[in-house]
């Protein structure tokens, strides 16, 4: 049968061998720490354990997953960290990357595959960075973005579809936003750069720089003059125009252009002119008709309708209406009440042809030629004439006889 040798040993946790315990070079171990010990005659040595941290040289603390070991000069131990923290300086080859901080600088050959959130990118060289797709595939490549997540916004550089350009874009509404350009000290207004061939919506623009090689027509012929138009037809003078803002100028005095029943409503006018009323709403009041020839004049320039105007209006004689004129105004916005345009005297005399006072004087104050009975309401007193001829009349007053004085 064969020997067995059984070193020194503890099975107690925490037991270490003393120099009074083991000889140089004997071996002692501790079964419950996993640990083996030896002697140089004058320290014990610990020269093998079980777990990691029960290295002398090794100082394990909360270890988590992904983590590795990292020597600290300071303590001469190694430490436990997480992976990829610390200052990248070098990185060669083909390879990628995920989940690595980088700061500082970083100098790449060959490829570099970054996946994630890139902060933060510094090129100085020429072509630092570099993304070539050749064909017209109609896929995005190489693009740059700047995005805004709240509005769902984008601008970025890229190349799709052999095209390689500037653009934003609308992700929300699915369609494509303008893009604005300012000036490199971020203010606006300043000069823009673009090539002599510029397409808006698949259209060539014409500019100062292109416009003599194109005839801008809709009817496709020559162009002529300084900016290469020629305008022909009613509008080749300004002098001489077959309408106003829509309006002939038959129809500025024909209703505004307006059909016979537009306007019903007097407060219904809603500009100056010339306007035929199918309607009595808001006009003037106690005339028999609702049909009304009249105009809106303004106050000037600087004052809407809605502030101030007036109206002038007359009735349609075919209604069997008065001829009278009315009149309104509006002010600070009120329309005021209808007046009417009085004639005088005319309004009371009835007709020329046989008037009820001459001078202010009733016809029964007057001497008639015609018999009828004359009663004047005061003597009379004749005098002599200039011929030194004298008159005498019979004269009735109240059924009285009276004479001369």
């Amino acid at each position: 049968m064969a020997n067995v040798i059984k070193p020194k040993r503890s099975s107690v946790a925490g037991n270490v061998p003393t120099t009074a315990q083991i000889s140089q070079y004997e071996i002692a171990m501790n079964t419950a720490d996993k640990k083996i010990y030896t002697s140089d005659g004058i320290n014990i040595i610990q020269i093998a354990s079980g777990n990691l941290s029960g290295l002398s040289d090794v100082s394990i603390t909360a270890p988590s997953n992904g983590q590795g070991l990292s020597y600290n000069s300071t303590t001469g131990k190694w430490v436990n960290s997480n992976a990829g923290t610390g200052t990248v300086t070098s990185v060669s080859g083909t390879g990628s990357a995920s989940g690595l901080s980088l700061s500082g600088t970083v100098t790449t050959s060959g490829s570099l595959t970054l996946s994630g959130t890139v902060n933060s990118v510094s090129a100085s060289s020429d072509q630092a960075i570099v993304n070539q797709h050749d064909g017209n595939s109609p896929v995005w490549y190489g693009r740059i973005l700047s995005k805004n997540s709240t509005n769902d916004r984008a601008a970025f550089l890229g190349t799709y579809g052999g095209i390689a350009g500037v653009f934003a874009h609308n992700n929300a509404l699915n369609a494509w936003a303008d893009l604005y350009i300012n000036t490199v000290d971020g203010s606006g207004g300043g000069t823009v750069r673009l090539p002599s061939s510029v397409l808006i919506n698949g259209s060539q623009a014409i500019h100062a720089g292109n416009y003599t090689s194109y005839a801008p027509s809709l009817t496709g012929s020559g162009a002529s003059g300084t900016w290469g138009i020629n305008i022909t037809g009613n509008a080749s003078t300004a002098t001489n125009s077959s309408q106003l803002n829509g309006i002939s100028s038959t129809q500025l005095f024909n209703n505004m252009g307006q059909n016979h029943g537009t306007q019903t409503d007097f407060n219904a006018i809603s500009d100056f002119g010339v306007r035929y009323v199918q309607g009595g709403t808001n006009g003037p009041t106690g005339v028999v008709t609702n049909q009304f020839y009249g105009f809106t004049l303004g106050l000037g320039n600087d004052y809407a309708l809605s502030s101030y105007a007036s109206q002038f209006y007359w009735p349609r004689a075919a209604q069997n209406a008065d001829t009278y004129i009315y009149v309104r105004d509006r002010e600070g916005g009120t329309w005021g009440s209808w007046r009417k345009i009085k004639a005088g005297y005319a309004d009371s005399a009835n007709t020329a042809n046989n008037a009820d006072t001459v001078d202010n004087y009733h016809a029964s104050s007057l001497w008639r030629s015609d018999g009828g009975v004359w009663n004047p309401s005061a003597n009379i007193t004749l005098g002599q004439t200039a011929n030194g001829q004298e008159w005498s009349f019979d004269i009735t007053r109240n059924g009285y006889t009276g004479g001369l004085s």
